[in-house]
């Protein structure tokens, strides 16, 4: 115990005690101490001042590997979101459903593939054994697509679900009961449902005054749905749209991207035009009705 005073005094006592023993046995504190300049000595303070400078030091690369680094990745990303969809849209190559409602499988798809464009052909995994395909952009090729598709498109981040939806569409055809066709594919331009579907409908050639029913369903799609007629087919036709967000939950999508979706259903026979007196007979009869 007697080294560990010594010790003590050492190191903060000069070796000496901390008081003056006076008048017999009392003793009193001493109080030289106080009267010692009050600012710290030199080589304590160029000491301290070196540690202020590693904290800084350490400071900054902490902020700069968090805060700065994460707001350089967030510029970035949002270039490359911009980038992205400054590509053409997916509205100017879709194909007119129209065209395809009377083809079988094989020639929808050959008369796709007409126009140069690459598809990926996923009908081998679809119910039913549907056809299903997805038009590649321009600049992806179609094992980055594949690549990009291995846990869906709702995995991907916005920069890389940007670059594989913009000039992207999907084309499913579907022939368990009636026949319909439905094409889908994002929307980076228009700004809202409302004017997305008026593009499609002009795309497709929808006449608007063949519109029999618009509105909003219960799911939230805006919709317009009308009637035409393809060859010798009476069909249906429906076009909707909603934000991207309700359909993938992407951090960072520009927030006023749509989902667009035109289907073509194929009702029954195309009405004849009488000939002749059946003209007159036929003016009487009930006009069909097609849901």
């Amino acid at each position: 115990m007697a080294d560990f005073h010594k010790l003590v005094d050492h190191l903060f006592y000069n070796g000496k005690r901390g008081y003056t023993r006076t008048d017999g046995s009392i003793d009193y504190l001493d109080g030289t101490g106080l009267a010692r300049p009050a600012d710290m000595p030199k080589p304590q303070r160029i000491f301290v001042a070196v540690l202020v400078v590693i904290a800084i030091v350490i400071g900054f690369f902490i902020i700069r590997g968090t805060v700065i680094d994460t707001l350089r990745t967030t510029i970035l990303a949002e270039q490359t979101i911009n980038e992205n969809i400054s590509r053409p849209a997916s509205i100017d190559s879709i194909p007119k459903v129209a065209d395809l409602i009377n083809l079988g499988d094989e020639m929808i798809l050959s008369t796709l593939q007409a126009s140069g464009d690459s598809f990926l052909n996923s009908s081998e995994n679809s119910e039913n054994g549907n056809l299903v395909v997805r038009r590649a952009p321009k600049d992806i090729t179609l094992d980055e697509i594949a690549n990009l598709l291995t846990h869906g498109v709702g995995a991907l981040n916005a920069a890389d679900a940007t670059r594989l939806l913009t000039g992207s569409w999907t084309l499913n055809v579907e022939r368990t009961g009636a026949t319909s066709i439905v094409v889908r594919y994002a929307d980076f331009v228009t700004g809202n449902p409302q004017t997305a579907i008026q593009n499609a409908m002009e795309k497709e050639g929808f006449d608007r005054n063949s519109v029999t029913e618009s509105g909003e369903d219960d799911s939230g799609n805006t919709f317009m749905t009308g009637t035409l007629v393809a060859g010798d087919s009476q069909c249906i036709w429906r076009v909707s749209a909603l934000p991207l967000d309700d359909v993938y939950s992407i951090n960072g999508l520009p927030e006023d991207a749509c989902y667009v979706g035109v289907r073509l259903t194929k009702v029954g026979d195309a009405p004849t035009q009488p000939e002749g007196d059946q003209a007159s007979e036929s003016s009487t009869a009930e006009e069909p009705v097609y849901y």
